[in-house]
C-alpha cells in the first residue's frame, strides 16, 4: 500500500505534488502534466483550472452546480486521471475516471484541488502539530 506524506505551506495548507492526465478511456497524444495540488477536506469533487484543462484539451462532460465561498455556479466537469508523487519524486499508479469540475480561483500556483472524492480513495491523516499530512492508498 502506497503511502505519501508531505507538509504544510506558509499557509498552512497540505500541498503535494500530482501528474494529471487525460482519463485513459479517451484518445490522446497530451502526456500528463506535473503540478500543485491542494489537499481540501471541505471539497466534495475534485477540481482542475480552467488553464489546466486547455492545456491537457479536456472535453467536458457538460456542467455541474458547485456550491462555495463563491456562491453556487454552473462548472465545467472533466474525466482526468491523477498519480500522487512520493518523497523520492516517483509517481505512483494512477487513479482514473476521477470527476473533476473546473475552478475559477486563485491559489496562488495550485491548480488543482484533491476533495473528498479522491481522499475517500484513502485513509488521509492531517497532523496539525506537525504542519504534516500522511495519504495511504
Amino acid at each position: 500500500m502506497p503511502i505519501i506524506t508531505g507538509s504544510f505551506d506558509e499557509n498552512r495548507q497540505p500541498i503535494i505534488n500530482v501528474l494529471i492526465g487525460v482519463h485513459g478511456g479517451e484518445e490522446s497524444d497530451i502526456f500528463p502534466i506535473p503540478l500543485l495540488a491542494m489537499i481540501d477536506t471541505g471539497a466534495t469533487m475534485t477540481g482542475i483550472s480552467a488553464k489546466v484543462a486547455g492545456i491537457l484539451k479536456l472535453k467536458s462532460l457538460g456542467k455541474q452546480s458547485m456550491t462555495s465561498v463563491h456562491g453556487v455556479t454552473e462548472e465545467e466537469t472533466y474525466s482526468i486521471s491523477i498519480s500522487f508523487f512520493d518523497s523520492d519524486h516517483q509517481p505512483h499508479k494512477p487513479h482514473h475516471n476521477i470527476k473533476a469540475a473546473g475552478h475559477r480561483s486563485d491559489l496562488n500556483g495550485v491548480e488543482v484541488i484533491i476533495g473528498c472524492d479522491v481522499l475517500g480513495r484513502c485513509v488521509y491523516i492531517h497532523d496539525g502539530i506537525r504542519q504534516t499530512f500522511t495519504l495511504s492508498f
